[in-house]
């Protein structure tokens, strides 16, 4: 376990070091700072749990655990003073304390159980918020599939219009063929954003505390949501520009899709009236307003005061778990937010969720010009290595125009080629492959040749293993995400060489 200790005391600091490092300690790794200024500037890796005084020279009081927690994110916080007012351990808990401990009161063992307890409700939290997405995606599947559908049947057509050219020995014109390749390119491309949009809403990982813009994640979500919503309910949205938010945007893109999926049953429940979704964002007095508004059933008082309750739903039926709005609500809380509910039956329900702005304030955007690289005509050795041969074989002719390029076929077959000859310029390598995966082909170019290991062009379909996850977060090796258009592939091989200008 890594543990950063956020106190000033000299005392107090060789007081926990002493019971930190006692026999049986889960910890293994114990970084001090003495102020949220100095914590603000560190650049280290993310700790497990952290030990936090609310009396420091530069903030005192729940500021410090606010701050702290802009800092580092949705990270276990163990909150240790000398205030004995019982009622600060329940206004750190509500904050996102995992635990409270009084200075001079507490033994190793405590201190031990303490951190072990706040790990694990941490990575709870973080798993139960996985599966609400992943009970979204479920929801979502048959609108996502819709989308897939039509580019991909876009795209066969042309493609059997290609073959019927052929077999009937009448050439289609450069034209023709030309505008073939550019739709059946443009359907492919659309498949491609679908796909990513799904990926990155489901993917699991340890929040990340950054400046989010509000608007963009409201368009990240109506992207994703509206295939799967657009049959039952109109859905529209009002920006208005708030600018930065202090968040993840991973949670924030989950708020928003948990309430506009809920939003949408609402209407569905009452299908006589219009059946409208509406989403705005203002800012407000200092701060980022979120509104998610639907003309659905509404509800009573009696339901409207146990929303936010664990495993309370009004949708037995229809597979609710009752966990949605408890864990929305828990994230904004963590940010620094809140969150409250306007309903009335037959008259719908509206959401509001404010952030405190960011520090800067709302601007328009940059323009910045952006220049084509074209790829350079070095030729290099390249090893290219994917578990489909279709794939290595295509990929072979196509790279080989201008590079010097041998195929292996699979992970093994990749590390039997590097050990028989390790001078390669560059390796493109598949991520997910069967007995040897693409993190193995990287160990053993690591192994037999350092240099190379610089030189990696990942290619992944997806980061579905905690394995992968974890290779990724290492950042050692570029990750391209499939289909990887050709002119991205070549430019990625320049760059892991240097050569890109």
């Amino acid at each position: 376990m890594r543990v950063l200790v956020v106190e000033d005391n000299p005392i107090d600091v060789a007081v926990l070091d002493e019971r930190l490092k006692a026999p049986g300690s889960p910890v293994r790794d114990v970084e001090y700072v003495d102020r949220l200024e100095a914590l603000e500037q560190r650049n280290g890796p993310t700790p497990d749990v952290v030990l936090v005084d609310l009396s420091l020279p530069d903030a005192r009081g729940l500021e410090v655990l606010r701050r702290a927690r802009a800092q580092l994110g949705d990270v276990a916080f163990v909150v240790i003073t000398s205030d004995e007012d019982p009622s600060r351990s329940i206004e750190s808990l509500r904050e996102g304390a995992e635990d409270y401990l009084q200075k001079g009161s507490f033994t190793a063992d405590l201190l031990h159980r303490a951190l072990r307890y706040a790990r694990e409700r941490a990575e709870w939290r973080r798993r139960l918020a996985h599966a609400d997405r992943l009970t979204v995606v479920g929801r979502m599947a048959s609108g996502v599939a819709h989308e897939v559908a039509n580019p991909a049947a876009l795209a066969l057509a042309h493609i059997e219009r290609l073959e019927q050219s052929l077999e009937a020995a009448r050439p289609l014109d450069r034209q023709a063929i030309a505008d073939a390749a550019s739709q059946t390119r443009a359907a492919l491309n659309r498949i491609r954003a679908v796909v990513r949009d799904l990926q990155d809403y489901a993917c699991v990982e340890r929040t990340r505390t950054e400046q989010v813009d509000l608007d963009a994640c409201v368009g990240r979500v109506v992207s994703l949501v509206a295939p799967s919503v657009r049959h039952t309910a109109q859905l529209s949205t009002i920006l208005g520009g708030v600018g930065a938010i202090s968040a993840d945007a991973g949670q924030v893109e989950q708020i928003i899709t948990n309430l506009v999926v809920n939003a949408t049953h609402a209407v569905v429940a009452d299908p006589s009236r219009g059946g409208h979704v509406r989403i705005t964002t203002e800012r407000l007095d200092g701060l980022a307003v979120l509104e998610v508004e639907d003309d659905g059933v509404g509800m009573d008082g009696a339901v409207l005061a146990r929303i936010f309750e664990p495993y309370f739903t009004t949708r037995h039926d229809r597979g609710g778990t009752g966990l949605g709005l408890t864990i929305v609500a828990e994230m904004v809380r963590v940010q620094g937010g809140t969150i409250r509910c306007e309903s009335a039956p037959s008259k719908g329900t509206k959401f509001i969720v404010t952030w405190p702005s960011a520090e800067r304030e709302a601007s328009a955007p940059t323009q910045t010009a952006v220049v084509e690289v074209p790829p350079t005509d070095v030729r290099r050795r390249l090893l290219f290595v994917d578990d489909e041969p279709g794939i290595c074989e295509l990929y072979a002719e196509l790279l080989g125009m201008t590079h010097d390029v041998t195929v292996a076929v699979g992970g093994v077959a990749a590390i039997e080629a590097l050990e028989s000859d390790a001078a390669f310029d560059v390796v493109v390598c598949d991520l997910m492959m069967p007995t040897a995966d693409g993190i193995d082909v990287y160990e053993a170019a690591a192994r037999l040749r350092p240099e190379l290991a610089r030189r990696f062009v990942i290619c992944s379909g997806g980061l579905v293993t905690q394995r992968a996850r974890e290779f990724d977060e290492r950042r050692v090796a570029k990750i391209l995400y499939k289909p990887v258009p050709l002119r991205e592939l070549f430019l990625a091989i320049d760059r892991a060489t240097g050569d890109a200008r």
